[in-house]
């Protein structure tokens, strides 16, 4: 089920992984497991980043990531939309697509900028890479497990600091090398980059309606390790835009 990675799993984890993917499992009783092994996990994953730097961490990475999917699909049996989850989703959605757009327009700025004010010996490429990512962590002085808890049992603020701790933060990615002679045209279909065509219609049934989801929010709600309760917790979202100056020469010195 888990090809090759399931050698990262903790032999006494391993069936407690693959339990989380019986539909007719206690969820709320293995999402309680799945965390407790979660959280040995990083235990050792960090100890590891402490003294071993990064040799060891790789199979604990890919075992976290492993355990907290199995995490997000538990919690997501026991979401129960409401006609108010609804909106704050739709809100969400409505603040990454306007994210987006921002983001496509610094870059084509930045860019822009890049052609007419850079110095003639650095006049030879460039890299732009903008980004978004999420933000649900929440620094506390202590952490004493039930008292963390939230209404489905998990203990949420920590295991949303290991998500974005393990996980692919990038919600949206956009990133292209250019140069003087290249043109930001037609190719470049910005609408294409920000929109997924994709309707938001939970469980089918559209009781509120749907919407339209940008990339960003449809990456988040179907593809990232965050579950539909965490989404709704998540405390910012922000946008990172850079270009980076880029002089290449021959080994001879010649401007290529």
């Amino acid at each position: 089920m888990f090809g090759t990675d399931y050698r990262f799993v903790p032999e006494h984890l391993r069936d407690v992984l693959l339990a989380a993917y019986d539909r007719h499992c206690d969820a709320e009783k293995m999402l309680q497991q799945i965390e407790e092994g979660g959280l040995e996990v990083y235990d050792q994953y960090r100890r590891n980043e402490r003294w071993d730097g990064r040799q060891t961490k790789g199979g604990e990475c890919r075992c976290l990531q492993l355990l907290l999917e199995a995490r997000k699909r538990l919690m997501n049996r026991m979401f129960h939309q409401t006609e108010e989850t609804y909106r704050r989703f739709s809100e969400i959605n409505d603040t990454l697509l306007d994210l987006s757009r921002k983001t496509c327009k610094k870059i084509v700025a930045l860019y822009e900028a890049w052609l007419k004010d850079e110095e003639e010996e650095w006049r030879n490429d460039c890299q732009v890479c903008g980004r978004i990512i999420a933000e649900g962590w929440e620094e506390k002085e202590t952490f004493s497990g039930d008292e963390n808890a939230d209404e489905t049992g998990s203990d949420s603020d920590r295991m949303i600091g290991i998500i974005e701790e393990v996980g692919e933060r990038d919600l949206l990615h956009i990133e292209f090398s250019g140069s003087p002679d290249y043109t930001l045209g037609d190719e470049w279909n910005w609408e294409r980059e920000v929109d997924s065509s994709l309707l938001f219609s939970y469980g089918g049934a559209k009781p509120y309606g749907d919407f339209v989801m940008c990339r960003a929010f449809q990456h988040l709600y179907s593809e990232s390790l965050y579950s539909h309760h965490d989404i709704l917790r998540i405390k910012m979202f922000w946008a990172d835009v850079a270009l980076t100056h880029q002089r290449i020469v021959t080994p001879q010195g010649k401007l290529l």
